[in-house]
């Protein structure tokens, strides 16, 4: 017998005489890790992408220090028969004054609230074109009319060419961007919208900063709510078919979880965030740990059949997968940790810390 071969033996006759005290110690670490989860937390916005010295996101950083954010969210709606009439208009009206209620608004533009300026014999005055608080008469709607065919900077931006689209736009205060703001505006808007929708009927479109970065938040979000129960279902059936085993679905499904479980732990206790990137890692992890529990659990079901104790199966086990099973985790979690240190994009850096842990897990 080889050095390697009496290595693993040794090794081998080590793990079954002390099973349960490698069991115990590996849910301690994993328990340790798991406590972690808690600290989790999503991050959409566009600053993932980039590296906080990236001469780009400076200089961006400092546009936006001299001259201001350009965080704003968009809302448009759509009356076949024209928006300058009296039901498009009071929703107009309405939205108008909720939209200062969402959390960081600074301002808000629409024809609802858009200045006219006609000039007068002293001059000339401003005024809204359906102010708040009052009625929209059939005289105010004319005057309307009259005025956007005058006015450039109506059609286009807060009125469609054809005038059946309206559209409302708030900006958001420079001093309110944070992590958290895109999930409350998009609850607040939603709400708002929703009970208008209930009021008027019009079906109502968002786009902008904030809703875009909730949208990538809920779509990483339900895809691997969705996409993981169904890989291990999957994944569990295919297993079951090919071994007749439900102690062997057991183990390579717990050993995935434990990876995974693993993997975010250490994410979180890095300090980094998930995001619509490393939200994949899951996937990744269980496939790569189903493979080598594939490996595995071959050869010891057949040494089982073949008549051997579950002592002796384990010994044949490592004796024939430690050195190939090792040799693949480590290779493939090179890889992964090279995504780490070379990679420009930091969501991809992100996926290799997360995935290149938890292949060694």
């Amino acid at each position: 017998m080889g050095t390697q071969q009496k290595l693993i033996s040794k090794y081998a006759d080590w793990i079954i005489k002390k099973r349960w005290l490698v069991i115990l110690a590996s849910l301690a670490v994993l328990i340790f890790l798991g406590s972690f989860l808690t600290r989790l937390s999503f991050d959409s916005n566009y600053r993932i992408w980039f590296d906080e010295q990236d001469p780009y996101l400076q200089s961006y950083d400092q546009f936006v220090k001299e001259f201001g954010h350009d965080d704003m969210f968009v809302v448009a709606f759509q009356d076949p028969d024209g928006i300058l009439n009296a039901k498009p208009a009071e929703t107009l009206q309405r939205l108008t004054e909720r939209f200062w209620q969402v959390s960081g608004v600074i301002r808000v533009d629409s024809l609802a609230n858009f200045q006219a300026l006609r000039g007068t014999d002293d001059g000339f005055n401003a005024d809204a074109l359906f102010p708040a608080n009052q009625p929209i008469t059939e005289e105010r709607l004319q005057a309307a009319r009259d005025y956007v065919e005058t006015d450039p900077l109506v059609s286009g931006a807060l009125l469609s060419p054809d005038k059946t689209v309206g559209i409302l736009r708030a900006r958001i205060a420079p001093v309110a961007v944070t992590p958290e703001l895109p999930a409350k505006v998009y609850g607040q808007l939603t709400q708002i919208l929703g009970e208008e929708e209930a009021r008027s009927g019009y079906h109502f479109y968002m786009a902008g900063g904030p809703i875009t970065d909730q949208a990538f938040d809920q779509v990483a979000q339900s895809d691997t709510a969705r996409l993981v129960p169904l890989l291990l279902v999957v994944l569990g059936a295919v297993w079951f078919a090919v071994f007749r085993s439900l102690t062997g679905v057991a183990i390579a499904l717990g050993m995935s979880l434990l990876s995974v479980i693993g993997a975010l732990g250490i994410t979180a206790l890095a300090g980094h965030k998930l995001n619509i990137v490393t939200t994949s890692a899951p996937q990744l992890l269980i496939g790569i740990a189903v493979a080598s529990s594939l490996h595995v659990m071959t050869i010891f079901i057949n040494a089982k059949r073949r008549g051997l104790s579950s002592a002796d199966a384990v010994r044949e086990t490592l004796r024939c997968n430690m050195g190939p099973v090792m040799l693949t985790s480590i290779t493939t979690s090179i890889g992964f940790f090279s995504f780490y240190f070379t990679a420009n994009i930091i969501p991809l850096q992100r996926l290799g810390f997360s995935a290149g842990f938890g292949t060694l897990l």
